[in-house]
């Protein structure tokens, strides 16, 4: 078995690598839950319980002013 890095961008299957495969070559995808990690001992990890659930923090431009929330720095004007 091969493993290849690949993401979905909405539509369509991406390869992430380079890789040499024949035309028409019939692939089974296997896809990985972000949800679930392993750790050094290939057991099971829940991202949930590891990091909790996600809260509002009440931040309406947090994304847009991530820099000004982090460092400091002055806010950018709003698009």
């Amino acid at each position: 078995m091969t493993q290849i890095k690949a993401h979905y961008d909405g539509s369509r299957v991406v390869i992430d690598e380079n890789v040499t495969l024949e035309p028409n070559t019939q692939l089974t995808l296997l896809v990985e839950d972000d949800k679930v990690k392993k750790n050094g001992d290939g057991e099971e990890i829940d991202i949930m319980k590891l990091f909790g659930e996600p809260f509002d923090m009440g931040i309406e431009d947090l994304s847009e002013s991530l820099d000004h929330y982090l460092y400091g720095l002055p806010k950018k004007p709003r698009s």
